[in-house]
Parts: C-alpha cells; structure tokens; sequence
C-alpha cells in the first residue's frame, strides 16, 4: 500500500490519545460516603470485569476511529487491475500528447493522420469517469485542452499540418517535472506519434507515469529530398559546380520502371529548371547528380521530386555562393614585403574580384570583408573591436619588429606568445586542418613546405592550422562575432620563402574567402530564433519571403524571434530606413531528420519505463483491443473512502454501546 499524502503519517500518535485520557482520569479518586459495608457483598466480580472490558472495547474503538482518520487524510492508495466501488479517478492525470512534427503531420498525410488521432482520443477518454483531469498537447502547438473529462469534447480540439520538426521527449519531459506527484494516485501519458526514432533522442528513466505509446506511422510514405549542396562552398563567378539532391524512399514501391521512374528538378533561381529521370530502390538511398551547372551570379537553388506530373514532397532549397567583389583592407603599418605579396597574389586569382587597399585601422572599417593588420595588440582599439562586433575578418601577419614576448590577452584570455629566434621547416605533417592540406599543398610533392626564421608561436588550441613542435605558428579564433587568424610570422622574404613558394596564392586565397558571408541555413522548429549583427540605427526591419511581407521589427534587438516562418523557402531582412538594405537572407528547410524515417525500437526503452507502459499499433479493425490494453493495466486506487467509512461506522457503533450502557444503569 502506498500514500499520496505520506506526510500525514506523521499523526499516527494522535491515535493513542483515548489511551492517554484514560490513564489521566483513572488517576482521579472519588470519595463517597456510606455508613455501612453491608451492600457490597451485593457487588460481583463478573460485574467489575465487564465493565473493565466495555472501557477496554470502547478505547479500542475510539483508537481506531482516530487512526482511520488519519489513514483518510494520508489518502491510501491500493494497485488492481479491477474496478473498485467508489473509485471516481478523481485522483487520475491522464496527458495525451500529439506529435504534430513533420514527418507525422505533414501536408500530404495530415487528412489521415488526423482522423486516428481524433478516433484514439475518443477510445482513451471513454475508459475514464468524468472526474478525471486530462491535458491535452502537441509538440510546436503547446497545450490545447486542460480540465475535467466532463467538459472535455474531442470535436473542438483544432489540428494543423506542419513542417517542423519537434522532440517529444522534451514535450513529455515538461510533464514529468510539472505535475505534483502527491496530488494523484495516478498518472496516465498517452503519446500519439509515428515513433520517429529523432523524436525521442535524450530519453531517459522514468518509472512513475503509466505511458502508453500509440504509433500511427503512416503507410503512404513517398520519396522526398533531404539535403541538396553544392559541390563548391565559394564558386568563381561562371565556375562550373556540381548539384548534389539526395532522395530518401522510405515506401516500399520500387520506382524502377518507365512509368514509375521519377523526376527530379533542380530550380535555378525562378526561371530554369533542369529534370533528370531516376529509378530509386524501396527503402534506400540516393543521389542524384546534376553535372557542369553556372551561373554568373549567387542565386537560390532548389530541388523538386514528381512522378507523372504528380509532384512528391516539398521543395528543398540551397545557394550557390558565387565570389562576388571582395574588398581588402591593408593597415598602412604592414611591412612592405607582405603588402608587395598580398597585392600580387589578388591580383593573380580574379580580375577585379579582389581589391586590397590601404587603411589607417580607425576610419570605415566596415567597407573591407577582411582587414590585415601587423600586430595582435591592434585587436584591442576601439575601431576594430567594433569590426569584430560585426562578423568582420581579421588576419594578423604578426611583425617582428615589435616585442610581444610574454603573455597577451586574446579572446578574453591570458595567452603565452613566445619569439623563436630558430629557423623552422615546416612541414606537411605540421599542417593540422585536413581541408586546409586538400586545398592549398594537395599538389606539394615534396615533404617540407616552407622554411621560418625568426617567428612567433602560440599555445596550440582546437582551431590550430600549423604547429610548430608542440606550439603553434597559426591559430584560428572565433572573437564576438567575428573570424581572427593570427599567424605568427610576416611574408618578409628575410623571414620566410613561403610568399615565393607554388602553394602561397591558394594559400591566400584559401585564407581570404574563409569567412565570406554564407547564407545562414535554418531548419524549421518550435522556437526560431537568430543572433542579429546589424546596428540600432537599421532598425526598423521587416522579413520578406518571394516579396511577400512575413513580419516586422522596430524595435531594435540583437537576437530577433523568428517564429512567424513556418514554411520552408528564402527569407530576406530589409531595413527600412536604409533605403531598403538587405541586411541578412536565410535558406529555411525542413529538417533532414524528419525525411529520413527510423523507427525507435520499443524494447530498447522500456526498461526505462515501468511495467505498465505499453505500444500499439494502430489499426482500425483492433480498437477494441487497445481499450482493453488501457482497461487491463494495473491501476492505483484510492481506499480513503473506504478508512472515512470505516471511521464514521466506529463512530456510530462507540455511540451506540456508550447509549445502551447509560440506559442499564
């Protein structure tokens, strides 16, 4: 036997106080006076003992009135299968949790999926009295109902199709912290959901709650997109590039015949489509390549799947990040050999895609995608904080002229600089970014890369791009908002012959377009939201998708609430009051998690659950076999009816011997 309200326990010795008051009032002697001993041989012994033994029945019985009380007000509570006379649930929670997540509530199977969804909460509430309170809520939609059974109507629960994504677990989770365990006997959850095995990541033990899982998976699956890129980050202005589409078919419809075969659609911008025929195995993966495309200018790419002219899924969108004009700033204080260098190297890439010029470091900053400077110290002056505070890249060609032996604050911290007077080989097996070696010393034959004299190295840390021994000559560090690459050392050729070396112009180039602005990419969820590097005077703001206004900003905010896009596309932030500068753009997709379907394997979390959770698998035909899983399952039960019974009875019965007893005297 358990207790909901264990506390009251702790009145259990309020039930010897019949015993105490008995004690106290037989310590009291009343004297009375007769003159003769003569009329107590009429009293008997079997006269004295019983009424010894009525004063023995009625303090047992004012005990146990006492006691039952107490076991009334601590609310016990017995587990059975079977009903129980009184038992009204008023002391049950029953939570019904709907997954309204895209891959079970979808535009293409929300008709369906609805129609089990009302017939399964019809079938859960009718096992229940009217006194029972129930919830009932969805993964992005929150909470839709919260009372009794007997003003719930299943009718009036409102349902809508959706494209983002949602944990369950966390939904469920909120539940398990917010409801008092002390105020119910018991605690049902039913979770409506098609058992997406991303939904229930983070899971763990929980052995109170009864938790009944429902899969209603649908069964009419069809092939959809969940990722499509490019095979170049940075593409040269008219480039060729690769497109890949990968095509997810989770049915079990084999696609491999000529009136089956489907069609993918890779939309560049709003005018040009490309199709490409394809056949896909059931329950498999694919690729589909789209080889040799260009174009001119950066431009929003998406893909499309159809068969027969039947469009299948939703569009899945991407950006080709063409190399538009880069502006260089060189601080004037950077030696000449390394201006020299940079110059040269920009111009040999692209005509007029790199301009490098001169900066003093304290007047418009913000004209230049990358600012060089000569000295680490710089990234302490109020200008450049400032660039940093708006995602600008800073590159360091640190110079040995200037003593910076000791240690330095960067990124907040202490950091120990130290000057290395010893020539140094660098070699490929001091190059610690793997992307870094493919792109700029694939094509070294030779072993060491460089030679170093006289240079600066730093504590290696995890964005280390070249290590000297067990330091470092290039580290990498995300400040603010902003990318700093401090290297060690100057393109000086008394210093190095790295500026005069076959890799150095990828190496610049490399190095340059690191931090060029990418479209953020966002995948649609519950709470959308985005850190924001634009500055109070462009406020307002308004969000446009396809020129179509999505909503407004005035008010200024460094991280704005973007929960009105609620469909996949290209978003564009426009300020207002700079003559309708885009401040920002973003590539919203459906997450790639919802595409790809894996069931969670049931066995493999009840033991985290206790014995009463179950899983059913909807079928219209053996309803009534899930009601009986509800109906079967042991239950907790209230007897504290049954102790204020037991109580009021003993009260009438201590009443009705105290009655007679006076009568008979």
């Amino acid at each position: 036997m358990d207790f909901i309200f264990i506390q009251g326990l702790w009145l259990l010795p309020l039930a010897s106080i019949p015993i105490i008051i008995n004690i106290f009032n037989n310590r009291k002697f009343k004297v009375l006076k007769f003159s003769t001993v003569k009329f107590l041989e009429s009293l008997k012994s079997d006269s004295i003992k019983k009424i010894n033994l009525l004063n023995l029945i009625l303090l047992l019985l004012r005990m146990l009135m006492i006691l039952f009380l107490i076991l009334a007000i601590s609310r016990p509570i017995t587990n059975s299968n079977k009903g129980i006379a009184l038992d009204n649930d008023s002391s049950t929670k029953i939570v019904i949790l709907v997954d309204d997540s895209y891959s079970n509530f979808n535009q293409h199977i929300y008709e369906n999926q609805s129609r089990k969804i009302y017939d399964l909460i019809e079938r859960i509430v009718s096992q229940y009295n009217g006194a029972a309170s129930i919830d009932v809520a969805t993964i992005n939609n929150g909470l839709l109902f919260s009372g009794e059974i007997d003003n719930f109507y299943v009718n009036k629960l409102t349902f809508s199709p959706s494209y983002k994504n949602g944990n369950m677990w966390n939904l469920m989770d909120s539940y398990f912290n917010k409801i008092n365990t002390n105020s119910y006997a018991n605690a049902d959850m039913y979770v409506i959901t098609d058992m997406d095995e991303s939904s229930f990541s983070g899971i763990e033990k929980e052995s109170w709650w009864n938790i009944g899982f429902i899969n209603i998976v649908s069964k009419n699956k069809r092939p959809a997109i969940s990722d499509i890129f490019t095979s170049k980050k940075i593409i040269s202005p008219d480039d060729q590039f690769d497109v890949v589409m990968t095509v997810v078919n989770d049915s079990d419809i084999d696609f491999n015949q000529n009136n089956t075969l489907l069609t993918a659609y890779l939309h560049l911008g709003k005018n040009t489509s490309i199709p490409q025929k394809f056949d896909i195995a059931p329950n498999s993966i694919k690729n589909i390549i789209f080889k040799g495309i260009s174009i001119s200018e950066s431009n929003v790419i998406s893909g499309s799947l159809s068969i027969n002219d039947e469009t299948l899924g939703d569009k899945k969108i991407t950006k080709a990040n063409i190399l538009n004009k880069i502006s260089i700033g060189v601080s004037y204080l950077v030696d000449e050999d390394t201006k020299n260098f940079i110059s040269k190297a920009s111009g040999a890439l692209k005509d007029k895609v790199f301009v490098v010029s001169e900066t003093n470091l304290d007047t418009n900053l913000n004209l230049y995608d990358v600012l060089i400077i000569d000295n680490i110290i710089h990234l302490q002056k109020h200008d450049i904080v400032q660039y940093m505070n708006r995602g600008g890249h800073i590159v360091v060609f640190q110079n040995k002229s200037d003593n910076i032996d000791g240690s330095r604050i960067i990124d907040g911290e202490m950091t120990e600089i130290k000057f290395e007077s010893d020539k140094y080989l660098v070699k490929k097996d001091d190059i610690l970014d793997f992307d870094f070696i493919k792109q700029v010393f694939n094509y070294n034959s030779d072993n060491i890369l460089f030679e170093l004299d006289d240079f600066y190295s730093l504590p290696l840390n995890s964005n280390t791009i070249i290590k000297t021994n067990n330091r470092s000559i290039w580290n990498r560090y995300h400040i603010n908002n902003s990318l700093v690459d401090y290297l060690g050392f100057n393109l000086s050729i008394e210093n190095t012959n790295f500026a005069i070396s076959p890799s150095f112009i990828p190496f610049f180039h490399n190095l340059i377009i690191s931090n060029i602005r990418k479209e953020d990419v966002l995948i649609l969820e519950k709470s959308l939201t985005d850190v924001l590097n634009a500055s109070e005077e462009e406020f307002p703001v308004t969000l446009f998708r396809d020129s179509i206004m999505v909503d407004n900003f005035d008010l200024y905010e460094d991280k704005i609430n973007l929960s009105k896009i609620d469909v996949p596309g290209y978003y564009e932030l426009f300020s207002k009051k700079k003559k309708g500068k885009k401040i920002k753009s973003y590539i919203v997709n459906i997450d790639h998690r919802e595409i790809k379907y894996k069931e969670i394997i049931f066995n493999s979390i009840s033991p985290l659950l206790n014995e009463n959770a179950f899983k059913y698998d909807y079928q219209v035909k053996d309803l009534n076999n899930f009601e009986n899983m509800i109906s079967s399952r042991v239950k907790g039960v209230e007897l504290w009816h049954f102790c204020l019974i037991i109580s009021a009875v003993l009260f009438i019965l201590e009443s009705f011997i105290v009655g007679f007893y006076q009568q008979r005297l």
